[in-house]
């Protein structure tokens, strides 16, 4: 079977790449910028390029035919319109990896396909969704054969799913571990899904070339749910330290000049979520779960402890954190005094 991944290299991607190469039936090749090569699995064939310049590609790929592609790196419609350009002809399967950002999280709880989308508070969300709505386009028109894959959050002994955060992971594991409070927000009851991409890689090839798929959509997220406390809890339990919770409202957190939480929180983790994925479960069986997330953190905590270039501090955000818990900790000594 001959694969091609445009990415491969990133956080969702490059566990699938592992998976893929390590198959003796499979002739993987990866499209990207070479800007991290040394994650290419050895025997995978590597093609250098724009994955959007038009005109390169289709030298590029000259005389080429794959059974299936898996794009990555597809982050709004233009790009989708130039991806259809490019691979149109050249597979038989292409799997447009989009998001469950693309839904609207206010007043739910449980989502499938046919949840209502147009998140206002995410750009990304809406873009992937006006990809998802060029590519059903093609399909309708031209028969395009694509199948539409939304993921929840997921992670990899690189990155784990944190509250509230500035630019990196880290610095967040870095307050935990030092026994200094962390700011979670609303009161950290909410719980959240996050697939292992390992999970992930398990579950997306098995709806390879399943012609039932062309057209489709599907949520390939996890079952396991979570609190964010809970989560957390899991970090501190590692460290052998107390959990020192500061919680601080999802709305107020959208204020902040500094980070856009608007996105990040309001408009997706300030909210419970459950994915129902019957729907890919009518096709690939159960959802895998080989990485429960508190092995997947204990997993990525290892790699962090052995691994320097991964332990990014970031000043700045534990300052902003200082203030923050500063401020609200007077707050509520001023409101206490009236409640």
């Amino acid at each position: 079977m001959k694969i091609c991944i445009v990415g491969g290299t990133g956080t969702i991607s490059t566990n699938l790449c592992k998976l893929l190469a390590s198959e003796n039936d499979v002739e993987l090749t990866i499209i990207n910028r070479g800007s991290n090569k040394e994650k290419v699995p050895v025997n995978a064939e590597l093609l250098i390029g724009d994955a959007f310049d038009v005109e390169k590609m289709n030298a590029l790929l000259d005389g080429r035919f794959f059974d299936v592609v898996i794009h990555f790196v597809i982050f709004d419609p233009h790009q989708a319109e130039k991806s259809i350009r490019i691979f149109k002809d050249k597979m038989k399967q292409f799997i447009f990896i989009s998001t469950v950002a693309t839904y609207n999280r206010e007043g739910r709880v449980v989502f499938d396909e046919n949840t209502d989308k147009n998140n206002p508070f995410s750009l990304y969300g809406r873009n992937k969704q006006a990809s998802e709505e060029i590519f059903m386009e093609a399909f309708s028109r031209e028969d395009f054969p694509v199948t539409i894959i939304r993921p929840s959050q997921t992670y990899d002994e690189t990155r784990i799913p944190v509250s509230v955060k500035g630019k990196e992971i880290y610095p967040v594991i870095q307050r935990i571990k030092r026994g200094k409070k962390v700011l979670i927000h609303g009161d950290g009851t909410s719980v959240w899904a996050s697939m292992h991409s390992i999970d992930f890689a398990l579950g997306l090839v098995k709806i390879f070339l399943k012609e039932e798929t062309l057209g489709e959509v599907y949520q390939l997220t996890s079952e396991e749910s979570l609190s964010w406390n809970h989560i957390y809890q899991l970090i501190a339990d590692y460290y052998h330290v107390q959990l020192r919770p500061v919680y601080i409202p999802s709305s107020v957190l959208a204020l902040s000049q500094k980070y856009d939480f608007a996105s990040s929180i309001v408009g997706d983790k300030q909210y419970s979520v459950i994915f129902d994925n019957s729907k890919i479960k009518s096709v690939i069986g159960d959802i895998p779960l080989t990485v429960p997330l508190a092995k997947g953190i204990r997993m990525y905590l290892d790699n962090v402890e052995n691994n320097p270039l991964l332990q990014i501090t970031e000043a700045d955000f534990d300052t902003w954190c200082e203030t923050v818990i500063e401020r609200l900790t007077q707050c509520s000594v001023s409101l206490a005094e009236v409640l």
